[in-house]
């Protein structure tokens, strides 16, 4: 699953675990020209949901910086980047120390699934 990043040092909305229920944000989630997200998952929430769930979080790894999600304005230059010099920015900016990543990475991907044990689906 893709959401976006809690940590992200841009990002504004309210963590998951302290919304008193998505309904308080409907009406902002669904005017025009939003974005649809009304909370953001951090990490430790996507733990404890996935746990909840019966599910099991195998990875999860941040993405797109702000030069390549194109979030500092420069988003109308990034057609003439070179396809390689984004993809390098984007290793680059990866393979920072942790803690720097969860700051000026947008979005968070999480791998999740079944525990082992169940009956084979």
């Amino acid at each position: 699953m893709t959401t976006p990043n809690g940590s992200y040092f841009r990002n504004r909305l309210a963590r998951f675990d302290l919304c008193a229920g998505p309904s308080v944000f409907e009406a902002t989630q669904f005017k025009p020209d939003a974005d649809g997200h009304i909370f953001l998952l951090h990490q430790d929430e996507l733990r404890a949901m996935a746990g909840k769930s019966g599910l099991e979080l195998v990875d999860v790894k941040v993405l797109t910086n702000p030069l390549t999600n194109g979030s500092l304005g420069l988003g109308s230059l990034l057609p003439f980047v070179p396809r390689v010099a984004v993809s390098a920015i984007e290793r680059a900016t990866r393979a920072l120390p942790a803690i720097v990543t969860s700051l000026i990475m947008a979005t968070t991907v999480a791998l999740l699934r079944r525990p082992h044990g169940g009956a084979d689906v």
